[in-house]
């Protein structure tokens, strides 16, 4: 990963010519998350005179099948640019390159924002973690924002909203626990 540090600022500068003194901090791996090669890193820049920074996550094609067969970061690129055109919280989208010889795999950048990322070891779906034991008003809360969101995406062709465990939860589960 050394290698790509250098590679991928050369990348952003190609990019976002506009950006003067364009500089890019450590990037490093976060505490959370199998599915993709995730970094976490810093921008630093001038523009029109002004001081300029901002934290970004790089998304990176995982070698093989990794833990999703067929899995497709360029895809995931896509839904999110698709979603972003909704009411849903996404994060904004920074680039995506197609080609693989820029570093390594196809990837894409996206703002980077606070907040908590779901620990998946133990899963976090399961009783007493994250989503699943709300004991406590903010996991309730978490569980609430997260299901409002599922409930949010509709299919386009049926007009039908929530699908799955969320729709399952939400009439099943979720009144027993005291959420609504």
């Amino acid at each position: 990963m050394s290698e790509l540090a250098p590679r991928l600022l050369s990348w952003l500068r190609a990019a976002h010519p506009q950006r003067q003194e364009l500089e890019l901090g450590a990037l490093f791996a976060p505490g959370a998350g199998y599915s993709n090669v995730t970094m976490l890193g810093h921008l630093r820049w001038r523009e029109r005179g002004e001081d300029c920074e901002q934290q970004f996550v790089l998304r990176l094609q995982p070698a093989g099948d990794a833990i999703y067969p067929g899995h497709d970061v360029l895809r995931q690129c896509r839904v999110m640019q698709a979603l972003a055109a909704t009411s849903l919280p996404v994060p904004r989208l920074l680039g995506v390159e197609h080609d693989a010889s820029v570093l390594g795999s196809p990837f894409y950048l996206m703002e980077r924002i606070e907040g908590e990322v779901p620990n998946e070891n133990p899963l976090y779906h399961l009783e007493g973690e994250y989503f699943a034991d709300c004991s406590t008003t903010e996991n309730a809360r978490r569980l609430n924002q997260f299901r409002d969101c599922v409930m949010r995406v509709q299919d386009e062709g049926t007009g039908a909203t929530g699908t799955g465990i969320c729709q399952t939860w939400v009439q099943g589960r979720w009144p027993a626990m005291g959420l609504r």
